[in-house]
C-alpha cells in the first residue's frame, strides 16, 4: 500500500495517495506496530501529502505525534527528533504560528549543536530557517512595533551571515579540515547543502 501510495504521489494523484496512507497506517497501529520504524516512515510522508493538499491542521497533528514518538523512543538528543521538529516547525510557520515554530527551531539548534559542531551543515540549514522566521516576523510586526522590527532584522542578519559562514567554509576548506579523514560522498553531500544555503 505504502509504495503504491507513492507512486500515486508521483503521478499527481495526491488524494488517493492520501487514502492509501491513511489506511496503511490504521493497519499498522491496529496491529501495535504504530511506533515502529516502518510506521513512522508512513506518517512522514503522510504529514509531507497533508501538507501538499493543504490540510495544514491534520499535518500539524500528525507531525506532532510522529515528534512525540520520537522523543519517546529516542530522546530530544537525536538528530531524528530534531528532524521530526523541523518538519513541524515548517508546518507551524504555514499556519501563522512563528513563536511556537521559533522555540522548536532553537531547541533544534542547541541539539545540533550539541551533536554536530558549530560549523556543520545541519547547523546551518537551522541557521536559515530561524532567518526565514525572522523575516516573517518584521513582516507580521511591522505595522505594530519598528524597534521590534529593527531587533529582528539584525538577528536575522546574523543567522544569515553565519550560515554563509558554515557554508563557505564547507565549499573552501582550510587545510586542517583537509586533511581529516571524510567520506568522499559525504564531502559531495555537504558541498551540495551548502551551494543550496548560498
Amino acid at each position: 500500500m505504502y509504495l503504491l501510495a507513492r507512486v500515486l504521489s508521483q503521478q499527481r494523484k495526491r488524494k488517493d495517495a492520501e487514502a492509501l496512507l491513511r489506511e496503511s497506517i490504521r493497519i499498522l497501529e491496529e496491529a501495535g506496530l504504530g511506533e515502529s520504524p516502518a510506521c513512522l516512515q508512513r506518517m512522514m510522508f503522510h504529514s509531507m501529502e497533508l501538507m501538499n493538499l493543504k490540510q495544514l491542521d491534520e499535518a500539524e497533528n500528525l507531525r506532532r505525534k510522529i515528534l512525540h514518538i520520537m522523543e519517546l523512543s529516542k530522546g530530544w538528543d537525536s538528530l531524528g527528533t530534531t528532524a521530526a521538529a523541523v518538519q513541524l516547525s515548517v508546518t507551524l510557520v504555514a499556519l501563522g504560528k512563528l513563536r511556537e515554530s521559533e522555540e522548536l527551531l532553537q531547541r533544534c539548534l542547541a541539539v545540533r549543536k550539541k551533536i554536530l559542531s558549530e560549523d556543520h551543515i545541519q547547523v546551518a540549514s537551522i541557521l536559515v530557517h530561524l532567518a526565514r522566521l525572522s523575516l516573517l516576523r518584521i513582516i507580521s510586526d511591522i505595522k505594530v512595533n519598528n524597534d521590534l522590527c529593527r531587533s529582528h532584522l539584525v538577528r536575522g542578519k546574523r543567522l544569515v551571515n553565519d550560515a554563509i559562514r558554515i557554508a563557505e567554509k564547507i565549499l573552501n576548506p582550510s587545510r586542517e579540515d583537509q586533511k581529516k579523514p571524510k567520506n568522499a560522498f559525504g564531502i559531495e553531500l555537504e558541498r551540495i547543502a551548502a551551494t543550496g544555503i548560498l
